[in-house]
């Protein structure tokens, strides 16, 4: 009897052990063939990656009106909103990626030739300095033989309003000419010229939701000669976006990607201030 038991307890052992080996071998994509003194296997596995959604909505055109005489462009009677030497809409620039973004903009004007018409050069003006201005009317002087203009890129002055609609709404600080000093001091916005300006946006990452901080963008505002005429094609603005995807930690660090104040004073063209225009090359840059 006593034989007969052991022999059992044997047999159960090897039935575990046997049942062990198979569970391991389940695990494996391949069983490979053991010699009677083991062997040798070689695994080899491919990495995946976590890839980033870029999508980012920019401005599907760039159009605006002149309007010299001030005249009430949409016929409402009312003498606001409309009633501007440039008339514009809000250029939205929206992150719907899922992470921060830095858009650059370069923009610039274009002078065209109009078939049949001969007109006096028009000149932009670089800044809304005082020489510039009648001193009694607030308006660009006219200027014998020169067809001043001056076409500034608006920036929002406070964050966007998001409807609960989902419409969105910004905000921004235009001058009033003829009300304001003919400076117009600190005017959140680039003066445009035939020689590309360049504003920075930082957008941070939109969790599935839209947030105010998903949003910027830019309208035109300015002033131009009153007593001259001015063509429908003759001006165009052109911007070319450049988008750079960056992490939360970089969209953090405010000496290289938090987005300047850009404004135009007194004394010359826009300035932009504490925002490294060299943030492609920083970012592999400890």
């Amino acid at each position: 009897m006593t034989k007969k038991k052991v022999i059992s307890t044997l047999m159960a052992a090897t039935i575990v052990a046997g049942s062990s080996m198979t569970a391991f071998a389940a695990s494996a994509t391949t069983a490979p063939a053991w010699g009677e003194n083991g062997g040798q296997s070689e695994v080899t596995g491919d990495s995946w990656t976590v890839q980033p959604v870029i999508e980012v909505e920019l401005p599907a055109e760039l159009t605006f009106g002149v309007n010299p005489m001030m005249l009430d462009a949409d016929g409402d009677a009312t003498t606001t909103g409309d009633n501007t030497q440039i008339l514009s809409t809000d250029y939205l620039i929206v992150n719907y990626s899922n992470v921060p973004v830095e858009i650059k903009t370069e923009t610039k004007v274009t002078v065209n030739s109009i078939d049949g018409v001969t007109a006096d050069p028009i000149k932009f003006v670089p800044a809304p300095a005082a020489a510039n201005w009648d001193a009694a009317t607030k308006e660009l002087k006219n200027a014998a033989g020169q067809r001043d203009v001056l076409l500034i890129q608006q920036l929002p002055t406070a964050a966007a309003t998001i409807g609960t609609d989902g419409a969105i709404t910004m905000a921004y600080t235009k001058p009033t000419w003829g009300t304001d000093t003919p400076a117009a001091a600190n005017i959140s916005g680039h003066m445009l010229d035939t020689t590309a300006n360049e504003i920075y946006f930082l957008l941070t990452a939109n969790d599935g939701e839209l947030d105010p901080a998903n949003v910027s963008g830019f309208t035109f505002s300015g002033a131009v000669n009153p007593n001259t005429q001015f063509y429908d094609g003759e001006i165009t603005v052109s911007t070319v976006f450049t988008c750079n995807i960056i992490t939360a930690a970089q969209a953090a660090d405010t000496t290289k990607y938090t987005p300047g104040s850009v404004k135009a004073g007194t004394t010359g063209a826009g300035k932009a201030t504490g925002y490294d225009t060299t943030v492609a090359e920083k970012k592999a840059t400890p």
